[in-house]
């Protein structure tokens, strides 16, 4: 087994000592609730509701057009979660489907362009900066929306072709680089050979070194 560097080990040892978190999915998702067309669609979780019920691609983008985030206030969610003994919050940058929720150059599918037309990622960040607390991300490394990936399988477990990889760092290089200090990156799903791992290990040590 390997052993973890005395410089690692402290990093382990303070991302420990959160112990107690928020984990936000929030996504045009969000809309359909796990309901399409006065349907519930059992099948898996309401975030994949793309493909399980299964939604014509053109629909689901079209959810950009309602999605308006009225009802998200991310000082009022980061002051919530730090009354209740959070300690940091995590949300979905990106989910499976492809939809960003903040300012990126790689995609026109993102919250900005969308009716909220706001950085939503970008207000919790400042969110969790005022009240003190952590600020993590989460980023599926499986996109339905780019073109360039695999196709949708139903484990998830794609492996992540070479211009797929490149479109990912892009956008986790403008995450690192422009969301302030972040406390936990939770990468999901795909299949990322050893070397794109450690590419991907090495861009995090080089924009976020604590």
């Amino acid at each position: 087994m390997n052993r973890l560097s005395p410089e690692d080990e402290y990093r382990f040892q303070q991302w420990k000592n959160l112990n107690f978190g928020l984990f936000i999915h929030y996504g045009l998702y969000s809309i359909p609730g796990g309901v399409w067309n006065g349907q519930n669609i059992t099948r898996g979780y309401s975030e994949q509701i793309l493909p399980n019920a299964p939604v014509p691609p053109e629909e689901y983008q079209a959810l950009t057009a309602s999605f308006d985030a009225k009802s998200f206030d991310a000082h009022r969610i980061v002051r919530l979660a730090k009354s209740a003994g959070m300690r940091y919050v995590v949300m979905t940058a990106k989910h499976h489907d492809g939809f960003c929720l903040f300012h990126t150059a790689t995609t026109s599918y993102n919250s900005v362009n969308s009716a909220a037309g706001r950085d939503l990622l970008k207000e919790l960040s400042e969110a969790c900066r005022l009240e003190d607390m952590g600020f993590g991300v989460y980023f599926s490394l499986i996109d339905w929306h780019y073109p360039h990936a695999l196709p949708y399988q139903e484990d998830n477990c794609n492996a992540i072709p070479e211009k797929h990889h490149r479109y990912n760092m892009a956008q986790l290089t403008e995450l690192l680089t422009s969301y302030g200090p972040i406390c936990e990156l939770w990468f999901d799903m795909g299949h990322p050979t050893r070397q794109q791992s450690r590419e991907m290990r090495q861009l995090i040590r080089r924009c976020q070194p604590q």
